[in-house]
């Protein structure tokens, strides 16, 4: 039967019939049923008899257990021990967390709850434990509070949105680019800060996300403030996935743009674009010592958590730029003021890369700067993409410029992003908004020009493929559909041709599906194609 004391809580064991029982038989029910860490021990912490759950959380065998002392094995102040000890003697039930060292020198955190064992004498000769290891649990929940700290401490704007498409967070950095408190935005639509005109981007973003969470959509344009002022924004957007895997919020980051070109939207090219596997992030105190990293910073640098912990920056950055890095930090710490700056840096394999790196302070609940964080990103790859995208925009432009005809360059969207003069008087339609423009909806048969695109990339060259352009003013002009895939240095450059003449049939040509930018040229040609 159970006894009670007030709130104390204990149980009570029958005598034995033998006082040369065994230490089993003394507690008859078996702990081996039970699922979680189990033991008995006694008041002195002389441990009696241990479950396998129990064995396997010591990392220990049973004769390395029993007769044991238990509270040698943790790493309780004696005087915490001498408490509990007090309280299990006068039938109380306890529980509490504890950190204690396996067998195997590994360190763990455990739940424990203590229950005394109660002889029909009343005396108290045996306690019950359970434990749970609680020690990933505690790690996840610093881990989230970390983050926590430094996406509200980020100077950058960062908001998420539900599955609904309505705004669940938006941090300080948000409030100061926007104009709205967190209160006004919560429960608003997530188009609350984007023009009207942007709202089926916005939600071709949302939907590209769903289909696709393991991607990352970059993407630069204009925002609006809570005065109605428009500001050019970049965008970094990703969606947020559950415990079971399903998507539970998109999250938006954004940073005032240095860019006035026209809106343009970089969508990814394979799972590596995957904000979880690119961005590394770590804290440090006001010393500059690194107290917390994560394990896209371990993938990026190479260091593990172990090694990282406790070190300078000076780990990761270059002799030649520490004291200016250092520096840099200082200010961050001293007014609070972010940094944003690329940075070349060696891996522990000795592997150079390039970090496109965000210091930023981390505040308390009053406002008080307690430590700095920084997030990173590898752009080596970026940077990669970046130079090759000059290469191929000056040699578009080679193309473009100087062409009687009508050219025009198309991405892996099917949307226009580059063109002559000569295609604006083709179709009628002024430059400016033919850029950003469907490529296919300029043709009387969309699904066609669509599938002439299709074909080029699957067969590597299309040749007299016949398509019907529709002028802004109705008029209908027969085209030749020419394309093919070539490629510069060995690799498909994503420059592609499509030209069509006057006298004769169009050329075109059209490149990859993982890099997928067409460049096309074509004039009037007579009604008939020769």
């Amino acid at each position: 039967m159970a006894i009670h004391k007030g709130h104390e809580f204990s149980i009570q064991i029958p005598p034995n019939g033998s006082e040369q029982s065994t230490e089993a038989e003394a507690f008859p029910v078996s702990l081996d049923l039970l699922p979680e860490a189990a033991l008995v021990f006694a008041l002195d912490g002389t441990i009696l008899k241990v479950n396998p759950p129990a064995l396997e959380l010591f990392e220990a065998s049973e004769a390395q257990v029993i007769r044991k002392n238990l509270y040698s094995l943790g790493l309780l102040e004696p005087e915490k021990a001498r408490d509990r000890v007090a309280h299990l003697s006068r039938g109380a039930t306890i529980r509490f967390e504890m950190d204690f060292l396996t067998f195997k020198g590994n360190r763990r955190r455990v739940d424990i709850l203590d229950i005394p064992l109660v002889t029909a004498a009343g005396e108290i000769e045996r306690v019950i434990g359970f434990g749970r290891d609680i020690t990933e649990q505690r790690r996840t929940e610093r881990e989230q509070a970390l983050l926590a700290a430094i996406v509200e401490s980020s100077d950058d704007s960062i908001i998420s949105a539900t599955p609904d498409l309505r705004i669940s967070y938006l941090n300080r950095g948000a409030e100061r680019m926007f104009g709205f408190t967190a209160a006004e935005a919560i429960g608003q639509p997530f188009t609350l800060h984007i023009p009207p005109e942007r709202h089926a981007h916005a939600m071709e973003v949302i939907n590209w996300l769903t289909a696709q969470p393991d991607q990352v959509v970059r993407f630069e344009g204009p925002n609006l403030r809570r005065d109605g002022a428009r500001m050019e924004v970049s965008t970094v957007c990703f969606a947020i996935r559950d415990s079971e895997g399903k998507v539970a919020a998109t999250c938006a980051s954004s940073a005032t743009s240095q860019s006035a070109n026209t809106p343009s939207t970089r969508w990814p090219h394979s799972p590596r674009s995957s904000m979880h596997r690119t961005t590394r992030s770590s804290a440090f105190p006001k010393e500059l010592k690194i107290t917390s990293s994560n394990p896209a910073a371990e993938r990026i640098y190479g260091y593990s958590v172990n090694e990282a912990i406790g070190r300078g920056f000076n780990l990761f950055v270059p002799p030649d730029e520490l004291e200016q890095s250092t520096q840099g930090n200082l200010r961050v710490l001293a007014i609070g003021q972010p940094v944003t700056f690329e940075q070349r840096t060696q891996r522990k394999d000795g592997r150079w890369f390039t970090s496109l790196v965000n210091i930023f302070a981390i505040r308390d609940a009053i406002g008080d700067i307690i430590s700095g964080a920084g997030i990173g990103h590898d752009i080596t790859h970026l940077k990669e993409v970046e130079r090759e995208l000059r290469e191929a925009r000056d040699y578009t432009r080679g193309l473009i410029e100087p062409s009687v005809d009508a050219m025009v360059v198309v991405d892996r969207d099917m949307r226009i992003s580059n063109g002559n003069e000569q295609l604006a008087k083709l179709t009628e339609v002024p430059k400016k908004i033919l850029i950003g423009s469907r490529f296919a909806s300029y043709f009387t048969d969309p699904a066609r020009a669509t599938a002439a695109i299709e074909k080029t990339l699957a067969d590597g060259a299309v040749t007299n493929y016949d398509l019907v352009l529709r002028t802004a003013a109705g008029s209908e002009i027969l085209v030749s559909f020419n394309a093919s895939v070539f490629s510069r240095a060995g690799a498909v450059s994503g420059i592609s041709e499509w030209r069509a003449t006057l006298q004769s049939s169009a050329q075109s040509s059209a490149n990859s599906p993982s890099n997928a930018t067409t460049a096309a040229a074509w004039s009037n040609p007579r009604p008939t194609l020769c």
